[in-house]
């Protein structure tokens, strides 16, 4: 991933959610229908300001992990006018505004930024944006992570009660941070770009996607790295868990736009190359057909190679601020491109038979991408 200068990673994630924080997060996983009633309530109080400040082209930025997206939530949650969640904003999502008020009379922590448990040099304070989103769908959907249930939520979907809850926790959301403009990160969002088009239909969207052989590299790395670290730690386990974050470690599902069993198939089997490249070739051919195929996005969407970001991030952190509308100085641009470079060390090491595997799996979709086949 694109990153900003920090330590050298440790060998295994080093997780640093409090002990009272995971207490909390395991009494609001066990009560999430108190969690809905207090949001409702939450949501009642400010429904004046609300309704006359409805929600403005929320930001979308979607895409495999090891793309890029953290950096772009990093980049776009400097802006004036945005808002995010932040690390701070768990265990109580579901209720942005009052949290964040209560929060707000609690001692501010003087600990100095650490790095994130990815060992990607990107440093970390409780007040960093992050993702969280993904408790809140799993309020509503009981299906989103199980690997055997297709899990897109596309314009034909439907739920009442998760659209007004959703719609008023972004409006409280940016109510407590004071903005106008809310941006989200979530690999999750991939399959669900049309629903959250319905719900908001100037919705912006940026699909961050990367060179196939050096993101499964990328990939596998994590997953060894969460798998080791994960495996006989239950406290933190179950953490991962309540934020719904399954893409590495020992509960990792995949996102099964289609058909997924497969995937899950392969990684049994311990075939980790082909069971990424597959699930990589099945989520951009995904990608590329709801933005291409369907026609739906009307421009709301774009794709962002993560190559090119690095190679050029002025450039390219212009294009997604010019097409998410955050106009942004030149003076800004500069000042976080400076902080952007390509990784070292982490280039694809793949044996010729494991390099033909991924080029076998990807090729197609790849060259779609503008991917030259990686033999």
């Amino acid at each position: 991933m694109a990153a900003m200068t920090a330590t050298t990673a440790a060998a295994q994630p080093q997780f640093k959610v409090p002990r009272w924080s995971q207490a909390l997060g395991g009494f609001v996983s066990r009560h999430r229908s108190l969690m809905l009633r207090l949001a409702r309530a939450e949501s009642n109080a400010l429904q004046d300001h609300l309704s006359l400040h409805p929600v403005q082209a929320p930001v979308y930025l979607c895409g495999l992990p090891r793309a890029g997206t953290t950096i772009l939530l990093e980049a776009l949650s400097m802006h004036a006018d945005v808002g995010t969640h932040r690390y701070s904003d768990y265990p109580f999502v579901h209720l942005p505004y009052w949290w964040s008020r209560l929060a707000g009379h609690m001692p501010k922590s003087d600990a100095p930024p650490i790095e994130r448990a990815h060992g990607d040099r990107i440093l970390v304070t409780p007040q960093s944006p992050e993702a969280l989103e993904e408790s809140l769908w799993m309020s509503f959907f009981g299906h989103l992570h199980d690997a055997e249930q297709v899990q897109i939520l596309d314009s034909f979907a439907k739920n009442p009660d998760f659209e007004a809850h959703y719609r008023a926790h972004v409006g409280k959301l940016l109510l407590a941070r004071g903005k106008r403009r809310y941006v989200c990160k979530s690999s999750y969002n991939i399959a669900r770009m049309l629903y959250l088009r319905k719900i908001f239909p100037d919705a912006r969207f940026v699909v961050a996607v990367r060179e196939p052989a050096a993101h499964v590299q990328s990939l596998m790395r994590q997953h060894a790295r969460f798998t080791s670290a994960l495996t006989e730690n239950v406290r933190d386990r179950e953490h991962m868990k309540r934020i719904g974050q399954f893409a590495f470690g020992p509960d990792r599902s995949p996102i099964n736009v289609g058909f997924s069993r497969d995937i899950v198939s392969l990684w049994a089997k311990g075939e980790e190359v082909r069971g990424w490249a597959r699930y990589w070739a099945r989520i951009h051919g995904f990608v590329l057909r709801q933005m291409q195929v369907t026609r739906q996005y009307d421009g709301a969407g774009m794709i962002l190679r993560y190559e090119d970001f690095c190679a050029d991030p002025e450039t390219q952190l212009r294009n997604v601020m010019d097409h998410a509308g955050l106009p942004a100085t030149d003076t800004f641009i500069r000042a976080f491109a400076t902080r952007v470079s390509t990784p070292r060390g982490y280039e694809a090491s793949f044996s010729d038979a494991e390099r033909a595997i991924i080029a076998k799996e990807t090729g197609e979709i790849a060259k779609l991408l503008g991917y030259e086949a990686q033999t």
